[in-house]
């Protein structure tokens, strides 16, 4: 069916704004926030209003429908469906899900799935309202709905495909731990998942140990090391525990007078005795033992979209990866580079994880947060 020239020359301005605002996620820069966050702020703002013009344009073509309520009807209809369909799934749906490494590329792509069969669900009844003066409405409503609201969602999808970060997926390789090579050494500290004790894995064992009872009150809290007070050749254990209104960190000491090998963070390392908790913890990744001297350098970033990134130094070897989608975002804290060229770190609110450097393998260690590290003196 040919457009009039007039309907075509407003389609082509439509399809070339929506086309620019594609883009325009791509290049947004990480000191002003993410590219997901300018792409959901512009698709709940103005989007909505150039998705509901472009729909509505072509609902009217198709069907020989009144131009001017289509697209009043269907910008209404796009803001609803942003809006109420947005809270909905981020604030309820998604937070009932039981997102992890090894699930969560599933549930992104169920969710994709869900999401446009709950846009043609709440932007049915203004669909309908289009053809409430003309015969046979209900199956043309039907049908226009599924059109306009399929050729929309591809161009959605795109436009937040592009300012997602999902190469923790596409570019790495997760696999179960007893399919890659732990560390030959070392012992992995953590809070456990309920917060109410320190836990040990022994890298070299595998074996998982209660260490302490510890009540803690915040996904925040995390666990660093510091020089012994006694003699700074050993190491203490503590605990950056905040109180429950989060005005107030305190170092509760969990292990005192450590024979091993440690790393400070840059950040507790400069820190004066401030004593900062996970969310802070980002940046270049403790350099533990002979990892100090490796030509690999890790660092986490600060958004989640920054992710983890490793560069080898001696040559053009490089990792990154990232998990920042509508749906779930994880970043990266609380990086310990061991020798091996391995790297424990905490993903998200409670994933412990190790990643093999040359290998590009990423394992689940333990579900928990605040992780350190050591290496026993033999």
């Amino acid at each position: 069916m040919q457009l009039d020239k007039q309907i075509r020359g407003r389609l082509t301005r439509i399809l070339a704004g929506v086309i620019l605002l594609i883009c325009i996620p791509a290049t947004a820069h990480a000191n002003v926030g993410t590219p997901l966050m300018w792409a959901s702020m512009l698709h709940l703002t103005i989007g909505n209003t150039l998705i509901g013009i472009f729909e509505g344009l072509i609902l009217a073509k198709v069907f020989r429908l009144k131009t001017r309520t289509c697209i009043i009807a269907l910008i209404l209809a796009n803001y609803f469906s942003a809006w109420a369909g947005g809270l909905f799934l981020n604030h309820w749906a998604t937070a009932a899900l039981p997102f992890n490494l090894y699930n969560a590329w599933q549930w992104l792509w169920v969710m994709v799935a869900s999401t446009y069969i709950m846009t043609l669900v709440l932007e049915w009844p203004f669909v309908f309202l289009c053809f409430r003066n003309e015969p046979e409405k209900l199956g043309k409503a039907l049908r226009g709905n599924l059109l306009v609201n399929s050729l929309s969602y591809v161009l959605l999808f795109g436009w937040y495909w592009l300012a997602s970060g999902t190469t923790l997926y596409t570019k790495m390789n997760v696999v179960q731990p007893s399919a890659m090579t732990w560390p030959a050494q070392g012992i992995l500290y953590y809070i456990s998942e309920a917060g109410d004790s320190v836990c040990s894995l022994n890298l070299k064992t595998h074996q998982t140990d209660k260490v302490s009872s510890l009540a803690v009150a915040n996904k925040d809290d995390r666990l660093f090391v510091r020089p012994s007070v006694s003699d700074d050749s050993q190491w203490d254990i503590l605990a950056c525990v905040w109180d429950k209104s989060r005005t107030r960190a305190q170092a509760v000491t969990v292990l005192s007078n450590l024979t091993v090998i440690a790393a400070q963070s840059w950040r507790d390392e400069h820190s004066s005795g401030r004593t900062e908790g996970t969310w802070f913890n980002f940046g270049e990744a403790s350099n533990l033992g002979a990892a100090e001297k490796n030509d690999w350098k890790f660092r986490t970033g600060f958004w989640p979209i920054e992710g983890l990134r490793g560069q080898n130094t001696s040559g053009s070897e490089h990792i990154r990866f990232s998990l920042e989608t509508p749906f779930v975002a994880w970043v990266a804290r609380n990086a310990t580079h061991l020798p091996g060229d391995y790297v424990v770190f905490q993903l998200g609110d409670d994933q412990i994880c190790l990643l093999e450097a040359t290998t590009k393998k990423i394992c689940l260690l333990a579900k928990g947060r605040g992780p350190v590290v050591v290496i026993p003196r033999e």
